[in-house]
């Protein structure tokens, strides 16, 4: 089975509109909309390894455009091996595993 074929498969397995996002779901992946401090209104979406997209959301958009774009906008990042980021001047890289101190009792 090919690589597109597989996408495609997880991606119906997920369901609805947004193929890109169901395919990147499907495999791990996250996404993640709102408030995600300091930004109001942002969408991120990526996987353990790497950020697709970072978007604003617009004046007036709604919860369905902004989905829309960001399935573009990974669609784009996968095509193209580029993240999409709508933040000026904003550099995201991906944290490795940190382990948190155990308090003590």
């Amino acid at each position: 089975m090919s690589n597109k074929q597989q996408i495609n498969e997880i991606a119906q397995s997920w369901g609805g509109a947004w193929s890109h996002l169901a395919a990147l779901l499907g495999r791990g992946g996250h996404v993640a909309l709102g408030h995600i401090a300091p930004i109001e209104g942002a969408a991120v979406a990526s996987d353990a390894t790497r950020v697709y997209a970072t978007l604003l959301r617009r004046e007036g958009e709604n919860l369905d455009g902004l989905l829309a774009r960001l399935d573009v906008a990974v669609g784009e990042a996968v095509r193209t091996g580029a993240p999409v980021n709508e933040l000026p001047g904003a550099e995201f890289v991906m944290g490795g595993g940190r382990s948190r101190r155990r308090r003590e009792r």
